[in-house]
Formats: structure tokens, C-alpha cells, sequence
């Protein structure tokens, strides 16, 4: 969330700094604009050019960084299903606070001008800030759709892996590959 962008060349102006919150998703919008290429329709991002160039059309203080995390259960090359459950969250943040929410679990706020190391949780302190953020996150985070969709995947490796048993099935049998292309998982 406080991951410095660098840009250089297409005759960007040197020097520039800003503490506008800015996302990976921006990155398209940009390199399209500065390319001259067609903005890709339903982009979640925004060009950054605005504020490179120190113009203020469409953005401003108001304007939001957001990361959503969940990390799926994955193969470890020996089971096919992990049992370990993992939770959606996400963060949103603007030039001053932080906000992050955890799925069902208590929400945090920092405001990164006063604590930029993250100490102070100002949960109970800015409520009212916690409901800007939550009233934002209402409006695109859909944590149970999230989970349900978690749940239909373990239930999908589970019968993947139920199928491999009982068929005998090896990908090794079915579609050999060298022992020297595969890529072992580093210990």
C-alpha cells in the first residue's frame, strides 16, 4: 500500500512526486494513454497522466487505493486440497488513512501521516472514518461471494482428487513429461 511507482520516459516530467494513492490497475489506462492506444473498456484503473502532468481532472484528495487479498487453497504437488481455510480482505486507503477489513473480523485505521509505521489502530477512535470506509467497500466487496466461491473450489479439488483415486489417474501416465522440464517446488 505504500509501494513508491517510478516512471521514466515518453517525456515525462523529471522529479514529480505525489502522494496521491495510486494501483497496478493504473497502469494500463496509463501506457494507453501515453501510447496512444485505446483505453481498455472496463478498466477498474485510471490514468495516472492527470497527475503527472499536475492536472487535476478526475482526481484529487478523494481518491482511493484499493487491494483485496485471498489466497486459495493451492497443490503442493502431494494433496489436492488444502484444509487450511483462508479469508478475504481487502485495503483501501487515501492520501491520509489506511483502512483494512478482514472478513467477520475486526476492522484496522491508520492514519499514515501521524503513524506511518501502522501502531495506532484508530478503530475506535474515528468512527466516523470507519464508516466513510465501510460505506465505500459497500459498494464493491462482496466477502460471502468470495467465500462461496472458495467453498466451491474445495469442493471441486475434492472431487477431482476423489476421481484421480479411484481411476487410477496419473497426469505422469497420461501426458509424460520429462523428469528434466518439470519445475520442482523449491524446499
Amino acid at each position: 500500500a505504500r509501494i513508491p511507482l517510478l516512471m521514466e520516459g515518453f517525456n515525462l516530467p523529471a522529479g514529480h512526486r505525489t502522494a496521491v494513492p495510486c494501483t497496478i490497475a493504473d497502469l494500463a489506462p496509463t501506457l494507453c494513454e501515453l501510447t496512444g492506444a485505446p483505453v481498455l473498456p472496463n478498466s477498474d484503473g485510471k490514468s495516472l497522466l492527470p497527475l503527472i502532468f499536475n492536472r487535476d481532472v478526475g482526481v484529487g484528495p478523494d481518491r482511493l487505493a484499493v487491494s483485496e487479498l485471498l489466497v486459495f487453497p493451492d497443490s503442493d504437488g502431494t494433496t489436492m486440497v488444502s484444509t487450511e481455510r483462508k479469508v478475504p480482505a481487502v485495503m483501501v486507503r487515501d492520501e491520509r488513512y489506511k483502512f483494512i477489513q478482514h472478513f467477520q473480523s475486526k476492522s484496522l485505521l491508520f492514519d499514515l501521516q501521524e503513524d506511518p509505521r501502522e501502531e495506532n489502530n484508530l478503530v475506535d477512535v474515528r468512527p466516523d472514518l470507519v464508516d466513510h470506509f465501510q460505506a465505500v467497500l459497500s459498494n464493491f466487496w462482496y466477502p460471502e461471494a468470495i467465500i462461496a466461491e472458495q467453498d466451491q473450489r474445495h469442493r471441486d479439488l475434492a472431487l477431482i482428487r476423489d476421481w484421480r483415486i479411484k481411476t487410477g489417474y496419473t497426469e505422469k501416465e497420461q501426458h509424460p513429461v520429462p523428469d528434466a522440464a518439470r519445475v520442482l517446488p523449491v524446499p
